[in-house]
């Protein structure tokens, strides 16, 4: 079954641009072309694409209230499918290590707190 997929995904005019994106091999970019579709004219622009896949947040304004959500409203297989993609691809590539390390505590600045904050509030204190 899977050198069937290879077969046909292979065959596919867009193969350069799915396996041009890191953390995709043949058998999750024929689940993605599969599940959002080969038709160059479905989607209207780029967010109407993310929008589908749902990595795109939602935001309702009203009035001076701005609250940005996440899409619960999706293609669950095509945002499994981009899970797994991410997913390889921090396997992948993981994160570069600093380049500077330090242990000394100068390396370190801490703000100076006003004192003991009157509320109980074990964060920062801006009322002293």
């Amino acid at each position: 079954m899977e050198r069937q997929v290879t077969a046909c995904f292979r065959g596919h005019p867009d193969v350069a641009i799915y396996l041009s994106q890191p953390g995709i091999a043949d058998v999750l970019g024929a689940r993605e072309l599969g599940e959002s579709g080969d038709d160059p004219h479905r989607y209207a622009s780029a967010k109407a694409r993310k929008n589908y896949a749902a990595t795109s947040p939602v935001t309702r304004q009203s009035g001076k209230k701005k609250t940005v959500m996440a899409r619960f409203i999706r293609n669950d297989r095509l945002a499994g499918a981009l899970h797994q993609q991410e997913q390889s691809a921090l396997r992948a590539s993981p994160a570069p290590m600093p380049a500077t390390t330090s242990n000394s505590t100068a390396a370190w600045t801490t703000t100076p707190r006003c004192g003991p904050c009157p509320t109980g509030w074990p964060g920062s204190c801006t009322a002293a």
